[in-house]
């Protein structure tokens, strides 16, 4: 799902309609990379804990990315169904993380 958002924006911020807002366009991508990136280096990660921690960073970004598009939508540069339905998206990601983060904190770590 997160990729599903990464890809999402990177094809929105790519529109001529970004050419003028620079800085959002890059937060929009960072944020949404790196949410990516997060669960990546966390599901690389040996400990379940440890692989909490980059879940718990990933979900953040999530939710930066949904404060980017609402910025996005009140400056008229995506429309408010595309907003929600990229939102849903990343609020869908984000409880995803959120479940497996439940799991680890439980889990034991391999030996």
């Amino acid at each position: 799902m997160a990729e599903a958002v990464r890809t999402e924006v990177a094809a929105l911020t790519a529109r001529p309609e970004f050419q003028r807002h620079i800085e959002l366009r890059t937060q929009l991508r960072r944020s949404s990379e790196s949410s990516c990136a997060n669960i990546a280096e966390g599901f690389s990660r040996y400990q379940p804990k440890d692989n909490a921690r980059f879940l718990r960073i990933a979900k953040s970004s999530l939710s930066e990315t949904i404060e980017h598009l609402m910025v996005a939508e009140h400056h008229g540069l995506i429309t408010a169904n595309k907003a929600k339905e990229l939102t849903i998206l990343a609020k869908r990601s984000r409880g995803a993380c959120t479940q497996l983060i439940r799991y680890l904190e439980t889990a034991k770590a391999p030996r």
